[in-house]
């Protein structure tokens, strides 16, 4: 790790929250500027702030931005979690709520069919 990703890592994430609570005056009007910046703190500390995508979830309710955040947290299960069983974990069931919530004529079994046929391919 180079000495400025140090230094730069909390001064960018103190920054991005900022802004986020700035957005959340008007949180109708800001839900894509919203989604973005929490998937940037998801990006730049994943196990430190997977925890946010929920929160993100509660303020964000456009259907394209929560299939967006599905697809992100997809990615994530496939590629940001492979040593960390717990996150693994976690993604899953968040995958399996949030796939339910966007469509409710899913089945159950095809969701963790999905999921499972994915983590087999890691």
């Amino acid at each position: 790790m180079l000495l400025s990703e140090g230094i730069g890592h909390p001064t960018i994430s103190r920054l991005v929250e900022e802004k986020i609570d700035e957005l959340k005056v008007n949180i109708e009007g800001n839900q894509y500027k919203l989604m973005l910046l929490y998937h940037l703190l998801v990006d730049i500390d994943i196990e430190a702030n997977y925890c946010l995508i929920d929160e993100m979830l509660t303020l964000v309710n456009i259907k394209a931005l929560r299939s967006s955040t599905l697809l992100k947290m997809y990615y994530l299960l496939m590629f940001k979690c492979a040593k960390n069983s717990e996150l693994e974990s976690k993604l899953k069931l968040s995958i399996r709520s949030l796939a339910r919530d966007l469509d409710d004529k899913k089945k159950k079994d095809e969701i963790q069919s999905g999921i499972s046929k994915l983590s087999q391919k890691r």
